[in-house]
Formats: C-alpha cells, sequence, structure tokens
C-alpha cells in the first residue's frame, strides 16, 4: 500500500481536533483500542461531522490515525492523535465526505530485551465507510 504524506493535523496526548467548517452536531462514534485492535461502534457511517471517542483499553500506549482511501494504493492521512496512555480517552471531531477511511495504529517499538512490535502489523487497523 502506499502512502501519499499530506498532514493536515498532528496534536499530541488527550485532545480535540476540528475539522474546518463544523457548524452541525456531530455524531459521537465510540472507537475502542487495545492490543491488537480498533473497533468503532459503528459503521457504516454518515457523511457530515462525526466526534471519534477513541478509549484505550489496552496496557500499551497506542494513537490513532485516520487517513483518507482512494482504492488499493492510495492514503493520506487527516488526522492523529498521538499517545493516548492505556484507560486514557481522547476525541477526534472532523468532517467526513462519503467514502473509504482507514483507523490505523503506527507505532512501533522494541520491548525491552524482547520483540519489536508493530502495532498495524499486529492488527490494529479498521476500515470505515462512509455513506453519503
Amino acid at each position: 500500500m502506499k502512502f501519499v504524506p499530506f498532514v493536515l493535523l498532528t496534536i499530541c496526548g488527550l485532545i480535540s481536533i476540528s475539522g474546518c467548517g463544523q457548524s452541525e452536531e456531530s455524531l459521537e462514534v465510540q472507537v475502542e483500542i487495545g492490543e491488537w485492535f480498533i473497533q468503532p461502534a459503528a459503521n457504516p457511517l454518515p457523511a457530515g461531522a462525526v466526534s471519534l471517542s477513541v478509549h484505550n483499553d489496552g496496557r500499551f500506549t497506542h494513537e490513532l490515525e485516520l487517513y483518507r482511501r482512494f482504492g488499493d494504493i492510495e492514503e493520506y492521512e487527516l488526522a492523529e492523535i498521538t499517545a493516548i496512555k492505556p484507560g486514557e480517552t481522547a476525541t477526534l471531531d472532523f468532517d467526513l465526505e462519503s467514502g473509504e477511511y482507514e483507523l490505523i495504529c503506527s507505532i512501533v517499538e522494541r520491548i525491552p530485551n524482547g520483540p519489536v512490535l508493530n502495532h498495524y502489523d499486529l492488527g490494529m487497523g479498521a476500515i470505515i465507510v462512509v455513506e453519503p
């Protein structure tokens, strides 16, 4: 899969990211993350203002990146929440157009005296379909 870097937003810690021109009420969608999953509570989603409430139910720190997908080979990053610690919740607010999106955790880390863990390769990715 080819990633086309186009970073619009990168914010650290417990944050709220707001998309431009959000005037309507957001649809709140719970997203659970942990070892080794990303599970949105709703899919597909309607186009428009969406508020992703992301809870880390795992024992490792994770992140959530939102990518817009165009077919099988092109994506670009729309937003990212970094360093969501175990037990913490972060919020991502965005206006989503119809199409396919992917939520991923791209952390790669080495466990002391242990293996290298690539969170995405271990299963931390989820496709979200946004319908008109």
